[in-house]
């Protein structure tokens, strides 16, 4: 499903505020340009409340698991949360996930999880 434009328009400003506020962190100088990108989208996904902040198909579109930039990451919220404590706890989201869950894999494919 296609998010709406004003939508689309909120996690645009929020991911150029993270990028603008990364540049000005003298940690994240030396890092990787695209990992730190990758890890600024992701921040931005969890701060907009995103149910899965680096689902399958982000990682099928970057080539880039989550594992590769966590570090990155976590960086990323603790700096926000040490400049900006009260407004990044106030963005919390309990059902969110990083990662989708790993389905097991049978001889047949993909396991399927019933509610048995």
């Amino acid at each position: 499903m296609k998010p709406k434009v004003e939508l689309a328009e909120h996690f645009r400003k929020y991911a150029e505020f993270f990028a603008d506020f990364c540049m000005y962190q003298e940690c994240f100088i030396t890092q990787d340009p695209y990992l730190l990108a990758c890890a600024i989208v992701a921040y931005t996904r969890k701060f907009m409340g995103v149910a899965i902040i680096w689902s399958q198909e982000m990682e099928l579109l970057t080539q880039c698991s989550f594992s590769v930039f966590r570090e990155l990451y976590s960086k990323i919220e603790q700096q926000y949360t040490a400049n900006f404590a009260d407004h990044a706890r106030s963005q919390n989201y309990p059902e969110q996930l990083l990662t989708e869950p790993i389905q097991e894999s049978t001889a047949y494919g993909p396991a399927r999880k019933t509610g048995a």
